[in-house]
């Protein structure tokens, strides 16, 4: 049971409510094993939506992997314009990657579209977090400033480690 109001953490932008257990008092029972199933259930009233009303009961089962998380990377499988591509119009501006699981920017990252061969000073600097950047599932689309692809070139975006997330 939890019964303590810092065991829950709220983001409001996100329509969030993460709950916090202190394994303590569970690291051994049988629950947090491998394979075990949690149940959580937030009565109603104890959650108030956006306009200061009641949400009713909700509940969740999980199942403990018992510290069996999934620990492999994210790999690109697809980009548009493609790896290589040639003849790309110089207006172009949507730049797409399709990855092995769906991803999330991390906020304070920054994203770097380079022409190979340029200057550091010319690069287009993108931080993860603008109106630039959107993420779908799998898919980060990065919409460049007019006039990013102006000089013909090859160009490259940089995604810095730990600017997403799985």
């Amino acid at each position: 049971v939890i019964d303590r109001v810092e065991h829950l953490v709220a983001f409001p932008d996100e329509n969030v409510v993460e709950i916090r257990v202190p394994l303590a008092p569970f690291s051994t029972a049988p629950v947090l094993m491998p394979g075990g199933l949690i149940t959580v259930t937030v009565p109603k009233g104890v959650l108030l939506d956006p306009l200061e009303r009641h949400v009713e009961e909700v509940s969740a089962v999980f199942r403990c992997l018992g510290g069996a998380g999934d620990n492999a990377a994210v790999q690109v499988v697809m980009q548009s314009p493609p790896q290589n591509a040639k003849d790309v119009p110089g207006d172009r501006r949507l730049v797409t990657a399709h990855f092995t699981k769906d991803v999330e920017v991390v906020p304070g990252g920054t994203f770097r579209f380079r022409r190979q061969g340029g200057r550091i000073r010319d690069d287009v600097l993108i931080p993860a977090t603008s109106a630039s950047v959107v993420t779908q599932g799998p898919v980060l689309s990065l919409t460049l400033p007019e006039g990013a692809l102006s000089v013909s070139g090859a160009y490259e975006v940089q995604i810095p480690a730990g600017t997403i997330r799985d």
